[in-house]
């Protein structure tokens, strides 16, 4: 499994690299605006700062899916089933190295953030400046974080088993339909899209700490159900 994980983190460091120094040319910018006293550069390099985290995070996210597609659709696909590592062994180490990523990344958005805000600290800017209602923001979000940690780790392991289970059938079942790529990356949106809308529902009843547990077990099993069927067509589809 650690050679697995390796290998696949490996595979996904080009895309790593271009992400940091997206985000590093934006977190220049804020350093620059702040160190000279510009807002209007600070909001620029923010923005670009904050659109660079959230696409990034999503690529990091379900990046391994689509990396994985790639791989099924080459001629040298077969020879990811015969080697020593079983299926679940191969899947496994693609969910944990989009976990891993998401972890790393995370800690590495967070670290720029701390930064930005202890400067902007130090700069007398917090009380009375543009940044003092989005840090109020800030610490109410903050504060829902350690009640939702569960729902939300539970939800990642959802949407990623679902990411790969489309990968799978569009690269088995629908492998010969025209721009399956697409139109597996349009199923996805939409499956996300009903997920977001059922957790919507359900957190409209209360955001109790009963209600929070109960949509994670659902995340959780839906996720475990989107790995088992997955499992099911690498074995009987795709293993030559």
């Amino acid at each position: 499994m650690w050679k697995l994980l390796k290998y696949e983190m490996k595979k996904s460091m080009p895309g790593k690299r271009i992400l940091i120094a997206i985000t590093l040319s934006a977190e220049l910018m804020v350093l620059i605006g702040l160190g000279f006293g510009n807002i209007s550069l600070v909001g620029i390099g923010a923005l670009l700062l904050s659109y660079s985290a959230l696409i990034g995070m999503f690529i990091t996210c379900f990046g391994g899916s689509g990396l994985f597609g790639r791989e099924l659709r080459t001629k040298q696909s077969y020879m990811l089933f015969i080697t020593p590592n079983s299926n679940r062994e191969i899947l496994d180490a693609k969910y944990l190295e989009s976990f891993c990523s998401s972890v790393l990344m995370g800690i590495y958005f967070l670290l720029l953030l701390g930064l930005d805000l202890s400067l902007t600290v130090l700069r007398d800017q917090w009380s009375t400046g543009p940044f003092s209602h989005n840090f109020q923001g800030l610490q109410e979000v903050s504060a829902m974080i350690p009640n939702a940690a569960l729902a939300l780790l539970s939800l990642w392991f959802l949407l990623v088993a679902a990411a790969f289970f489309i990968t799978v059938v569009f690269a088995s079942i629908f492998s010969k339909l025209p721009a399956k790529g697409l139109l597996g990356f349009l199923f996805f949106l939409f499956l996300g899209f009903l997920i977001n809308l059922l957790g919507s529902v359900l957190t409209t009843v209360s955001y109790s700490e009963f209600h929070i547990l109960v949509l994670s077990l659902l995340f959780l099993f839906g996720g475990l159900l989107f790995r088992g069927a997955t499992l099911f067509l690498m074995k009987h589809e795709l293993n030559p």
